[in-house]
């Protein structure tokens, strides 16, 4: 949530001419003007969102202290959560950050390991928003490792978003905000209850299948080999070969050969014989009609 303004280029520029003219005797009038169009132009503290350079103590660089009475704000989910989960799910955490009393103009959301100290306090997972007005922030090279708010809001009484722990992660988390309610007054270190993941090994497949399930399965399995066996005993004059990794069968008493049914399902012929029963196939056309006419 630092100062950013809607003419952040004309803003350092502003300063320096300010400075230069005033230096150099500007009439009252002209003075007047210059300090308008300063004040005019100064930063809104919730415009564009919390830059990167916030990631690490999330404190707007507004020149005012955090409010020190407790804020109207709160964490409504998540509350009280014990996720436990096997290794090779992904939980998802939906996020609720509420005013009970009024509107606010920005926030700064990431979540956090709990317990560690304030200089290493990093965000951890990743979030999922699909509000206009919520924006990810990918802070230590995290891709969307927090979220703060954009240009297009200008005030709103809660924040909605889905966040996911790191695949396999085994620990307390918190979820930690600075909110913003105009350019003097904010909150610091406003939190959510703990969450704590618990990871359980993956049960194996068989174990999870009942004995029924499992018997129905080995029927099934024994009818189709008797299926099978008894369509290729009943097949007359084939022979099956194997030939660059498909069967190939050969049909007896033809110039060609078919390749039989493959991986893909597919029927194909074998280029060299097809070309040479194409060869064969036109001469004897040829001679009939050349005996026709």
């Amino acid at each position: 949530m630092e100062l950013r303004c809607r003419h952040s280029s004309i803003f350092p520029s502003m300063v320096i001419m300010i400075h230069i003219l005033w230096i150099h005797h500007c009439d009252l009038l002209y003075r007047l003007l210059l300090i308008f169009l300063f004040i005019r132009l100064m930063p809104e503290a919730y415009y564009k969102g919390a830059p990167d350079v916030q990631c690490l103590y999330m404190t707007p660089k507004h020149g005012f202290q955090p409010q020190i009475e407790p804020p109207s704000i709160e964490f409504v989910s998540p509350k009280g959560l014990n996720k436990t989960t096997d290794s090779e799910s992904l939980p998802h955490i939906d996020v609720v950050l509420k005013s009970s009393t009024g509107m606010f103009k920005g926030f700064f959301i990431r979540a956090e390991a709990y317990g560690v100290t304030k200089g290493e306090r990093k965000g951890i997972g990743k979030w999922w928003v699909n509000d206009t007005g919520v924006q990810y922030l990918h802070c230590f090279g995290a891709i969307q490792s927090s979220i703060t708010h954009t240009g297009n809001v200008f005030a709103l009484n809660e924040v909605r978003a889905t966040w996911s722990p790191p695949l396999d992660y085994e620990g307390t988390i918190v979820f930690r905000a600075t909110v913003v309610q105009d350019f003097k007054t904010y909150w610091k270190d406003i939190s959510s209850d703990l969450v704590t993941f618990i990871r359980i090994p993956s049960s194996p497949q068989h174990k999870l299948r009942s004995p029924r399930k499992n018997m129905e399965e080995n029927d099934a399995h024994t009818q189709l080999r008797e299926t099978s066996t008894t369509t290729l005993k009943s097949t007359p004059s084939l022979s099956t070969q194997n030939q660059t990794g498909r069967q190939k069968l050969k049909i007896s008493g033809y110039p060609f050969s078919w390749l039989g049914e493959g991986d893909s399902g597919s029927r194909s012929t074998d280029p060299i014989d097809f070309l040479l029963f194409s060869y064969l196939c036109s001469f004897i056309i040829f001679i009939i009609i050349s005996n026709l006419y």
